[in-house]
């Protein structure tokens, strides 16, 4: 996650200045650009952090080398040394990087920026498990809540990948190998983890060739993410694509079960939707998701015990047990790696979680969208 001299924009991504009262992004779990105007007045960033996060956030330091929980680096310029001052900053296990601000004139040329971090012996849960954000959003008079796990690096998985990762690595394992969908978000979730994890092993990715964008970004992002990462593009179906990953087997390698159907991670992801969802739990009558893999939807089926479920499958057929009598399956039409021909009022990716909208005729005022994905941006 370095900056670099060009803002890197995928899908949907609006760029616009903020202004101080959204500073907030930074410590939300939103990983945005933000951009400060400067004021008429001639008010600059060093007084916005005076007034403003050293009020809120304790105290603020441009001082590395004191014991302050939040501290600022400018940069002076964008340069190659960009990536040697981040990663030698990072060297420290307590060092997280939280985001970066730029201070910019409205028109956003010539953007100054300065890179936040802060010192905590534990990785800062804000940035992979943060608290659910709930957008309200009208289509066609209907009133509908968007739970925006967009707004998570590697989407709603990211939530209980790193403590997996953290519970199943050894000294012993120095290659991760993962297949999954190309167009799922948990190639994201894992480098985005490793990242954050300060981590060295080798990520292999194993990914089934296809033109469709949104695929080929994620990728994208997950190499930008994480420094030792593989992709390993087949033109096979998955049953043929095993075959080739028991050969990479051995006892230093660690095979990701396919849609992480674990029960170690089931119980992180179980602990932590649950801890997030307390308030929601009696606001939640109907919900749409997306069926993949299954982990998403059999979860919060166990949480939200008096939701009704509207389930759209995307992938492979879903078998729903007769204990299921909360649900309602549609199939979508599109293939799986074939985008939605429909325009969806928050960024998500089309080809997965923007089916649900094939069925917007089917909503109803009220309804909450679960949103596993859709960032694209990187900060």
């Amino acid at each position: 996650m370095l900056i670099k001299s060009s803002l890197k924009k995928y899908d949907n991504a609006i760029l616009l200045p903020k202004r101080i009262s959204n500073i907030d992004y930074l410590y939300d779990g939103k990983f945005i650009y933000l951009i400060y105007e400067k004021s008429n007045d001639g008010i600059m960033l060093k007084d916005v952090i005076n007034n403003y996060l050293q009020n809120k956030f304790k105290s603020i330091s441009y001082e590395m080398n004191d014991n302050t929980e939040y501290f600022v680096v400018q940069l002076k310029e964008i340069s190659d040394d960009t990536k040697k001052i981040i990663n030698t900053i990072r060297k420290n296990d307590n060092i997280h990087y939280r985001g970066n601000l730029f201070v910019s004139q409205a028109d956003l040329k010539n953007p100054i920026p300065f890179l936040v971090f802060q010192r905590s012996e534990t990785i800062p849960r804000e940035l992979y498990d943060p608290k659910i954000v709930v957008n309200k959003i009208t289509t066609n008079n209907i009133k509908l809540n968007v739970i925006s796990d967009n707004l998570i690096i590697g989407g709603t998985k990211t939530r209980a990948i790193l403590k997996y990762l953290s519970s199943i690595l050894n000294d012993n394992i120095n290659t991760l190998i993962y297949l999954g969908a190309s167009n799922g978000y948990a190639q994201v979730a894992f480098a985005y983890s490793l990242y954050l994890l300060k981590s060295n092993i080798k990520l292999i990715i194993y990914f089934q060739k296809t033109k469709l964008y949104e695929a080929n970004k994620l990728k994208s992002i997950s190499k930008y993410i994480y420094h030792n990462i593989e992709y390993i593009e087949v033109a096979k179906p998955f049953r043929e694509i095993w075959s080739l990953i028991d050969e990479k087997l051995n006892d230093t390698t660690l095979l990701i079960p396919f849609g992480l159907n674990d029960p170690i991670y089931r119980n992180y992801f179980y602990e932590s939707l649950n801890y997030h969802l307390v308030d929601y739990k009696n606001k939640i009558k109907r919900l749409w998701i997306v069926g993949g893999s299954g982990t998403l939807f059999t979860t919060l089926y166990n949480i939200l015990v008096d939701t009704f479920f509207n389930v759209v499958q995307v992938g492979k057929d879903i078998k729903l047990d007769d204990e299921h009598d909360r649900v309602k399956l549609y199939k979508s039409s599109y293939k799986l790696y074939l985008p939605i021909e429909k325009n969806i009022p928050y960024p998500t990716l089309k080809s997965y979680d923007g089916k649900i909208w094939e069925f917007s005729d089917e909503f109803k005022d009220g309804d909450y969208i679960w949103n596993v994905g859709g960032v694209h941006a990187i900060v």
